[in-house]
């Protein structure tokens, strides 16, 4: 089955909302918007992880000096299938 007007007329369409949305990525607007976006994250995770100390911290796992985690599981025991 070849494809039809309806699947032409549908890439048409998205090739012209990339085109559209590319344009509007460019602007100096957007890139604005994107720093500033990107500033805010980056404090809300900062401030998330001061008020809740190590649990949420990034990276904590993929930290070598961070020994409390790796002697903690010692400790916790596999279930084994019965």
């Amino acid at each position: 089955m070849s494809p039809g007007y309806h699947t032409i007329k549908y890439a048409e369409r998205c090739a012209a909302k990339r085109e559209r949305q590319a344009e509007e990525s460019a602007k100096p607007s957007a890139k604005r918007r994107r720093l500033v976006l990107s500033s805010e994250r980056a404090t809300t995770q900062g401030a998330t992880e001061a008020l809740e100390g190590e649990t949420y911290e990034s990276g904590i796992y993929k930290s070598k000096k961070n020994t409390k985690y790796t002697e903690l599981r010692m400790y916790i025991a596999i279930p084994r299938a019965a």
